[in-house]
């Protein structure tokens, strides 16, 4: 759900920010009685961070590599129709494929653009698949003196209930610094953020140009009609 006090009051509104989209999703927990001793309100903040940058990084990572299969797989269908129509044309019936391969402008020029934009979002990729497996790493799996593992044996050799918050609240604290979220890692994080903006902003307009350029196109005098709007 969205909260209120959770909502940014950025008002630039000539700054792009489409990886803060997921900002204001929160999960409410509220446990009962003793439980809420020790997962209190700041540790349920702190969970919501981490949740929440975990989505983000994951969102960029799906669109990517969704956003790479798509253009594969438009190259994929463009080689296949030219492989028919060249052995059909072809005397022998044998197709040179260094010799005969002629490509329509039209396909030459999504082929070559493609190739360019797929070497970029490789890049993207493999910044946003290290930042994935890191953070997966260190959060979900933990290391091996900040895992889940450890803290619960830890807890069993506790004493108290003020044992167990201090332990549950110095795992979290290691999760948020591991997951550049304290005040020590914040220039690192805005860093990242950026990236992730320029990932999005990127994914949003070659999108839009493989749409375009796949689409079958009409001319009406000197205007193009594509056969759907994007």
């Amino acid at each position: 759900r969205i909260d209120k006090e959770h909502v940014s009051n950025n008002n630039d509104l000539f700054v792009y920010d489409g990886i803060g989209a997921l900002d204001n999703l929160r999960i409410t927990y509220k446990p009962s009685w003793p439980i809420d001793l020790i997962i209190d309100r700041d540790s349920i903040q702190v969970y919501n961070e981490i949740m929440c940058v975990l989505l983000q990084v994951k969102r960029v990572k799906y669109n990517l590599d969704n956003l790479h299969q798509t253009i594969r797989n438009e190259i994929l269908i463009i080689e296949r129709k030219l492989f028919r129509h060249n052995v059909r044309h072809t005397e022998s019936g044998v197709l040179n494929y260094e010799q005969d391969t002629v490509y329509t402008p039209r396909d030459a020029q999504y082929k070559y653009h493609a190739h360019k934009y797929m070497l970029f979002i490789d890049e993207l990729i493999h910044f946003t698949n290290n930042l994935h497996n890191y953070l997966i790493e260190t959060c979900v799996y933990g290391t091996n003196t900040c895992s889940w593992d450890a803290v619960k044996e830890e807890i069993r050799h506790a004493t108290s209930v003020d044992d167990i918050r201090l332990i549950h609240t110095k795992y979290l604290q290691t999760l948020k610094r591991h997951c550049l979220l304290d005040s020590r890692t914040k220039v690192i994080s805005r860093q990242i953020r950026k990236i992730l903006n320029v990932a999005l902003q990127c994914i949003g307009s070659i999108r839009r140009w493989h749409y375009l350029g796949c689409q079958d196109v009409e001319w009406e005098g000197d205007q193009v009609r594509y056969s759907q709007h994007v």
